[in-house]
């Protein structure tokens, strides 16, 4: 994905890339917040007919707009811009300096998708045993070398959460946000206080033994090794096995290291 920002590891959530439509009238000259690359065409899956390059001179983020031609029928907004953290984490300062040197004044945006990022120094398979999600959709998709990426919630949905390895010490956590419709880019720094428990929370049985001998009392003797292979892999599907199959309801969960770690950071928010 974008860059690494190795000393926010552990410490903050930051904003790795937001979108942005806009209606008004785009300026006949760039500002001096954006150095121009290049024009390019929008694919065919795309409402947009042009698309262009730039970066932002602030920071070095890279800046992508497109837009319809004068002219042409409108039936959403006519511009659209995307900022991606690349040397820097995305700030509300830095998104409004990229609209301003765009846009004429008097036009309007609308924060469209936002994806946060938080890089910790966590196990992938810690992880992926502790969580705990609403979400129906959970898959875990591969390459070639061996590396994976854990999916919660799908591509289409209004939010979806993704873990993988961006380095062999660095497991980076997306939580992607679509169809917001923001009118102020501000209201993003009220991430800080949402509860992301509706998204996915990660929990882990305070007691793993005490859980096994309660399961051996109830008559699990003789499966006590696979349940204890199942703990192993699965928090979430210990529990509820040992609620359906073995009526232990009353397991004492507490927050996992992952789900401490991420309540820190987002208190820290970078916006």
């Amino acid at each position: 994905m974008n860059g690494n920002f190795t000393d926010l590891v552990d410490e903050r959530f930051f904003v790795d890339s937001i979108r942005v439509r806009a209606w008004g009238e785009r300026r006949p000259v760039l500002g001096d917040g954006v150095e121009f690359i290049r024009n390019g065409i929008a694919g065919p899956a795309s409402p947009y007919a042009l698309v262009a390059m730039g970066r932002c001179r602030l920071s070095g983020n890279p800046v992508q707009w497109k837009f319809l031609p004068v002219g042409w029928q409108v039936r959403s907004a006519r511009y659209e811009f995307t900022l991606r953290a690349e040397k820097l984490p995305v700030t509300c300062e830095e998104l409004l300096n990229v609209i301003d040197s765009l846009m004429l004044p008097g036009s309007r945006h609308e924060v469209e998708a936002l994806e946060f990022t938080a890089d910790t120094s966590l196990e992938m398979q810690h992880c992926r045993r502790d969580l705990f999600t609403p979400a129906r959709t959970v898959y875990e998709v591969g390459d070639r070398n061996g590396k994976s990426m854990l999916c919660v919630g799908s591509p289409r949905s209004a939010w979806q959460l993704r873990l993988y390895n961006k380095t062999d010490s660095i497991l980076r956590c997306h939580l992607t946000l679509r169809k917001l419709r923001l009118s102020n880019a501000r209201d993003v720094g009220y991430f800080c206080t949402v509860d992301l428990s509706r998204f996915a929370t990660w929990l882990e049985i305070a007691a793993p033994m005490t859980a096994l001998l309660r399961l051996n009392t109830q008559g699990a003797g003789w499966r006590l090794q696979t349940c204890a292979e199942i703990l192993d892999r699965s928090t979430r599907g210990f529990v509820r096995m040992a609620r359906v199959d073995h009526g232990v309801r009353n397991l004492w969960l507490r927050p996992s290291a992952m789900e401490s770690r991420l309540r820190h950071m987002q208190r820290n928010f970078i916006w």
